[in-house]
């Protein structure tokens, strides 16, 4: 059964281009991502990774962060900050609004005012 979600990954304080440019390479091999660094052009940098598709063989949302952390440290070989969002996207929290008779004579006895 897959799951589809999407999800970031957030790394903080990467000293330098080719730390960064590893990180990238063994996130790619967990999940999907696509990166950007903030700030661009100075180090130390804030690595973003986000993408969409599916967890798939019952991994959960935890041991998919605990894949990514992996990836991360042990590419890096030193403690690092790391974030990992995970949004289900197959039943979103949402709201739901009807438009009720007290709406609908609110808002007709307004038109007339404001065209």
């Amino acid at each position: 059964m897959s799951r589809f979600y999407d999800m970031q990954i957030t790394v903080d304080d990467l000293a330098t281009q080719a730390e960064a440019t590893a990180v990238c390479e063994a996130l790619e091999l967990v999940w999907d991502f696509e990166f950007t660094t903030y700030p661009r052009d100075s180090f130390p940098v804030t690595l973003h990774g986000g993408g969409q598709s599916s967890l798939r063989g019952g991994e959960s949302e935890e041991e998919f962060a605990e894949r990514c952390y992996r990836a991360v440290l042990c590419t890096l070989k030193h403690p690092a900050e790391i974030i990992v969002n995970c949004t289900y996207m197959e039943n979103l929290p949402y709201e739901e609004y009807h438009c009720t008779e007290e709406d609908i004579a609110r808002i007709l006895g307004s038109c007339s005012s404001s065209t």
